[in-house]
């Protein structure tokens, strides 16, 4: 398995298309941004 971290503003749709699936996710309030948690099964 491999998995990465992305926020909103860099595309984590595109993770999506690659076959990520989203298993987290952090709002930050004071900077209006969210972290995406993704992983995707490799074997």
């Amino acid at each position: 398995m491999t998995q990465l971290a992305t926020f909103d503003f860099q595309g984590p749709d595109f993770y999506k298309k690659q076959g990520y699936v989203e298993f987290g996710k952090l709002y930050y309030p004071n900077a209006d941004l969210t972290e995406y948690y993704l992983k995707k099964d490799i074997s």
